[in-house]
């Protein structure tokens, strides 16, 4: 089935491609075409000598980036061999639920979900497999996190998996609890973008490995696909708005002699319609009362109302 492939490496032994979000790896019930092996027949149909058309290792439907393809028997069996014994190098990038403070691993058995035949869980052994997931912060924002992740095996749905046990689930996997998550005051814009990102926010960024007949050490990487690059700019924008509106307060709290408890009093009581019916020069006393009480924010609320309604 032609459909069109892009292609990082090529040679006799060996594909690399670039898989985008949507396109299904292998043929399967209710999808018998539009598969990447139908694209790989139509590309080379030499490979249907090769088990599974030369895909020796797969990529959810929704995640996109680098797959390896082996062209010849010898470089299907020294792949899966290189699979097994842990010799491939996989990075990923994903954007995560939550501001992660640091990196670290993810050391849980997976295996199938008990009760939903569709997922995969930690669960565990015999039942779950051994699995292990490094991840690093790359990017901090307001209440997500762009995280690199490194495979240390190649469970179904590894990275899903473990960050959804860690607590922070991909952006867009419903199937894992990821939902969606405003930070507070998020622009149209962000809410927009969040809510219409319907595929987990999951890329195979890096593929490394030894070359099956030459023994070259090859390293193939896939760019960042333009709907993830879209939603961390608007991530950006939104952490960097909030930034300056941090900076804006922090001075004008300190001009005025406040800390951000009062601060957060009087606009709590400011925010009443009574109050907001007051003559500018009571409004203005009722903020002077409030600046002299040194008190937490929710005394300090409750004795501003008194003062107020007894005014």
């Amino acid at each position: 089935e032609q459909i069109a492939l892009d292609i990082r490496y090529e040679d006799a032994d060996l594909l690399v491609i670039n898989k985008p979000a949507g396109l299904v790896v292998h043929p399967g019930a209710g999808q018998p075409a539009g598969t990447l092996q139908n694209a790989l027949l139509h590309f080379d149909a030499k490979l249907v000598e090769i088990p599974r058309a030369g895909i020796v290792h797969r990529l959810d439907k929704d995640t996109s980036g680098v797959m390896v393809v082996a062209r010849s028997l010898r470089a299907h069996t020294r792949l899966v061999e290189a699979l097994q014994e842990r010799d491939v190098h996989r990075q990923y990038v994903a954007v995560v639920l939550g501001a992660m403070i640091a990196g670290g691993s993810v050391d849980a058995p997976i295996g199938r979900h008990p009760r939903d035949r569709l997922k995969q869980a930690v669960v565990d052994e015999p039942a779950g497999k051994h699995a292990l997931t490094h991840y690093r912060v790359r990017e901090r924002f307001r209440a997500h996190t762009l995280i690199e992740c490194r495979l240390e095996t190649g469970r179904t749905h590894q990275i899903r998996v473990h960050m959804a046990h860690a607590k922070h689930p991909l952006v867009g996997d419903s199937q894992y609890g990821g939902g969606m998550k405003l930070p507070k005051g998020a622009t149209a814009e962000l809410v927009q973008t969040l809510r219409g990102f319907k595929r987990q926010a999951l890329h195979a960024e890096t593929l490394e490995f030894v070359h099956p007949g030459s023994g070259e050490a090859i390293r193939c990487t896939a760019p960042v696909p333009g709907e993830l690059l879209a939603l961390l700019a608007v991530l950006r924008e939104d952490a960097a708005a909030h930034a300056e509106a941090e900076e804006a307060l922090t001075a004008y709290l300190m001009e005025a002699g406040q800390n951000r408890a009062q601060h957060a009093a009087i606009e709590r009581v400011a925010a009443r319609a009574d109050f907001a019916a007051l003559a500018p020069a009571q409004r203005r006393a009722v903020e002077l009362a409030l600046r002299g009480f040194r008190l937490s924010g929710v005394a300090l609320e409750g004795a501003a109302r008194a003062r107020f309604l007894r005014s």
